[in-house]
């Protein structure tokens, strides 16, 4: 048996050693020091830095550090190699050395040059997501089999039958990722198996549901179409195993997703990544009027998952705290100092319901948030409290139900002031879906003329620098002493009538919490 035991661990090994190009030294962490161009790591700081001396010190990158890229090709070998050791592995401790070994794999290919600890912890988290998005993917090629494949021309039986048949097969591929957690239970991986299954589940459905529309024109289709595509993501999703959740929960899923991707697939400037990924999600059917609802959730939702990732790997908070922002800046667009404390404790109470394999609940609010994007100018204080004030007014013009405004602090995004309001409506209030979006549009468009403001060639609105001065200069020192007195100065809690709330535990929008 000992015998046996140690050819397989030899085996494993000599089959690594073929994999990995190259000679790679391991720290006292058991990490991979990658070769520079003089030799080890440390040698080929020292030819970059005579390089750097050459030409001059190299400008400061601007933003946070870009992640390995989530490549096919890595997918295929470091991934799949990973699955297959862990197959024929039976012990823990053999299961562990392929993870070590894959790992070494995925940072020769990706990491970036540089031996500090936020380097290290950051390829930490990234080789752990790496695993988490390879698993998925797998899951979403297998069930797009099934939804897909002979659409309309299989019977719901066959479906569900298809849907078993590839749950068996990922339960072998999931397991190789989820066997090597350390400290969770069998009962807590077979949550998270599910978990993921139903997450590539949505993928997949919500692939379904783009494909359609942008077939029909995308943000030009018609109502019929539009209905056209709902109905055909409501009989795709018979037998998939999500038969209870609704299809504008599915859709709205799909969105988020598409507008996380700056997070992960932006090769080049950032800023035009995010502007890519709002023009796919028009085209794959979202409404313009929820961009930044979807967004604000994509950001939050991006931010968590790289959270749960460092977490799981074993990282310290200081670093996950490190790694978290700068995910967060990246499809966001803002600052890092806008990821506080509150929306931290967000972040982590979403990734926790990640980590524990909890299903996440998209829940929509009895309230809408408005939203203006203005050009060349700092943010304002006196503009927050205008917005939040006219916003109400226009509201309440709209349906007598909205009882107050919370404004939202100013943020800059991609260079920009983005000002928010949050539009509550009465307890009593009961709006439908539809009601509810059309109430959205109409207050934003009758909120334009009032705020002076000309329509953004795609959602939105901007006001130029003129305009934001002809409209301060309209306000005289009554008025502003109005305002003060109507709003305070606690944002989100602050209401326009002067009462303060406790916050919905919840969150701030349409959030996704456990």
């Amino acid at each position: 048996h000992w015998v046996a035991m140690a050819c397989l661990r030899l085996a494993i090994v000599l089959l690594a050693v073929l994999v990995v190009s190259g000679a790679a030294k391991k720290d006292d962490r058991g990490r991979v020091q990658k070769k520079g161009k003089g030799g080890d790591r440390k040698g080929g700081k020292k030819d970059d830095k005579k390089d750097d001396d050459k030409r001059g010190k190299r400008p400061k990158r601007r933003g946070p550090p870009a992640p390995p890229p989530p490549r096919d090709d890595l997918r295929r070998t470091v991934g799949d190699y990973m699955a297959e050791c862990m197959k024929k592995s039976r012990s823990k401790e053999l299961k562990k050395l392929c993870r070590e070994e894959a790992k070494d794999q995925f940072e020769n290919a990706t990491s970036d040059d540089g031996d500090d600890e936020m380097t290290r912890g950051r390829n930490e988290a990234y080789f752990e997501k790496f695993q988490r998005d390879s698993g998925k993917k797998k899951a979403e090629d297998k069930i797009s089999s099934c939804l897909k494949s002979g659409r309309g021309r299989r019977s719901q039986s066959q479906v569900e039958s298809c849907m078993q048949s590839a749950h068996d097969e990922l339960k072998d591929e999931l397991d190789s990722y989820l066997q090597g957690k350390r400290g969770k239970s069998d009962k807590k991986l077979e949550k998270l198996r599910r978990e993921m299954e139903k997450e590539a589940t949505r993928s997949v459905l919500g692939q379904l549901y783009g494909e359609c529309m942008r077939a029909a024109g995308g943000g030009r289709a018609s109502k019929q179409k539009k209905n056209e595509c709902k109905d055909l993501l409501k009989s795709g999703k018979r037998g998939s195993g999500l038969d209870s959740e609704d299809e504008d929960s599915i859709m709205r899923r799909f969105f988020e997703g598409l507008l996380m991707k700056p997070a992960q697939q932006c090769d080049g400037d950032l800023k035009e990544c995010r502007k890519q990924a709002k023009k796919e999600a028009l085209d794959n059917g979202m409404n313009k009027h929820e961009y930044a609802a979807m967004k604000r959730m994509g950001e939050i939702k991006a931010a968590a998952a790289i959270w749960a990732s460092c977490i799981d790997s074993g990282e310290n908070d200081t670093i996950c705290v490190n790694v978290t922002r700068e995910e967060f800046v990246r499809v966001s667009g803002s600052s890092g100092d806008d990821f506080d404390a509150k929306l931290l404790a967000r972040v982590k109470r979403l990734a926790e319901a990640i980590n524990n394999g909890e299903p996440l609940i998209l829940v929509r609010f009895m309230r809408i948030v408005l939203t203006v994007a203005t050009d060349s100018l700092d943010c304002n204080s006196t503009i927050e409290d205008i917005l939040a004030v006219r916003a109400l007014w226009v509201s309440r013009r709209l349906n007598k139900l909205a009882r107050r405004a919370l404004k939202r602090r100013c943020r800059i995004v991609d260079d920009a002031p983005e000002y928010s309001v949050k539009i509550e409506l009465n307890d009593s209030a009961n709006l439908t879906d539809e009601e509810m979006d059309n109430f959205t549009i109409e207050a934003a468009v009758n909120l334009a003329p009032v705020m002076n403001a000309t329509t953004e060639a795609v959602g939105g609105y901007l006001l130029s620098p003129e305009e934001v001065a002809a409209l301060l200069a309209e306000i005289s020192q009554d008025d502003r002493r109005r305002l003060e007195i109507l709003v305070g100065g606690d944002y989100a809690d602050s209401e326009v009538d002067g009462r303060q709330r406790s916050r919905d535990a919840s969150g701030d929008d349409s959030d996704e919490d456990g």
